[in-house]
């Protein structure tokens, strides 16, 4: 939990699929180091996540996938069985009729089939390129100045201090010592 602390995640108003990432630590290596180890894990939660993502949808494709061939291949039959007992369809509208709706389940089955089997080759090359959801534009680098603490205006407000505080102890020093005979007289009833 010390570590997270010293871990900041901001997002840019302006860029918004944008994150950084920063670190605040005495040893620049190790503030690099934790920047890249927190990069890599964010790049291994959100591939996991896709992952998972795509074997669940594979799989609802495969079930359904399985299902429509077999609707599609109980269809066939029937439109089979249907043209084999009917030979003459021409002369009966009605047959002409349930041919054609026979016809119409077929070719939905059909294209049902076909979709699914492209959305499932395009979850398989989606599945191959995993990696593009997630880029890191600037890898962490040592930092080359230090943000805290700055020495420089660490001494020029240490100076600042000092030189108030000894201006004002001077000064209340030698208040004391010229109002001392005054607070002493008033004690003896004395107005000097």
């Amino acid at each position: 939990s010390n570590v997270l602390n010293l871990i900041s995640v901001r997002k840019p108003l302006k860029t918004k699929p944008t994150v950084i990432i920063s670190v605040t630590t005495i040893d620049p290596i190790l503030s690099r180091d934790l920047v890249n180890a927190a990069l890599k894990t964010c790049k291994n939660i959100v591939n996991e996540f896709k992952y998972y993502e795509l074997e669940n949808k594979k799989s609802y494709i495969n079930k359904r996938l399985a299902e429509i061939s077999s609707d599609l291949a109980i269809m066939e039959e029937n439109l089979k069985t249907f043209r084999e007992k009917n030979r003459d369809i021409l002369s009966s509208p009605s047959l002409m009729l349930e041919q054609a709706r026979l016809l119409r389940e077929v070719e939905v089955q059909t294209q049902l089939y076909i979709r699914l089997k492209s959305e499932f080759e395009l979850l398989r090359i989606e599945e191959v390129g995993n990696d593009e959801s997630f880029q890191i534009l600037d890898e962490a680098e040592v930092p080359v100045n230090r943000v805290s603490p700055k020495p420089l205006q660490f001494v020029i407000i240490i100076i600042v201090f000092i030189t108030i505080f000894s201006v004002s102890l001077v000064f209340g020093i030698d208040w004391v010592r010229k109002n001392k005979l005054k607070i002493i007289l008033t004690k003896n009833n004395y107005i000097v």
